[in-house]
Order: structure tokens, then C-alpha cells, then sequence
């Protein structure tokens, strides 16, 4: 895999983290009350995209549990 626009080749380690790293900040943020600064629609939308985010984790899942059962 590579990012878009470079030929640097990234691991899934290294993006993990990165994701690891973005879930810290976020974690931060909603810890700071950051939510509260929200009006209605934006804390629909906010929980919208969540949500996918967290349907989206199922992918990953099942990447692991197949690549887990290789020989």
C-alpha cells in the first residue's frame, strides 16, 4: 500500500498506530466536553459518522480472523 501521491510503501503497523493515535486525540476531545459545543445537526452527524466508523471496524475483523487461520 502506498499513500496516495508518494511511492512510500506503509505498514499496516504504521497505520495502525496512526489510527491509534487519531482515536487518542478524539478520546481527548469528547473527554474535554467537546461534544457539548455541538448544535443538534453537528451531533448528528457526529455520531452518524461514528457509527460508520465503528461498522466499518468489522472489515478489519475479518481480515485478522482469516489471515489468523492461515497455515
Amino acid at each position: 500500500m502506498t499513500e496516495e501521491g508518494t511511492t512510500e510503501v506503509v505498514s499496516v503497523g504504521h497505520t495502525l498506530n496512526a489510527v491509534v493515535t487519531g482515536l487518542d486525540h478524539l478520546i481527548k476531545r469528547v473527554d474535554d466536553r467537546g461534544l457539548e459545543q455541538l448544535d443538534d445537526p453537528a451531533l448528528i452527524e457526529f455520531m452518524h459518522t461514528f457509527e460508520q466508523l465503528r461498522n466499518r471496524l468489522s472489515v478489519v475483523d475479518h481480515h485478522i480472523i482469516v489471515d489468523g487461520q492461515r497455515p
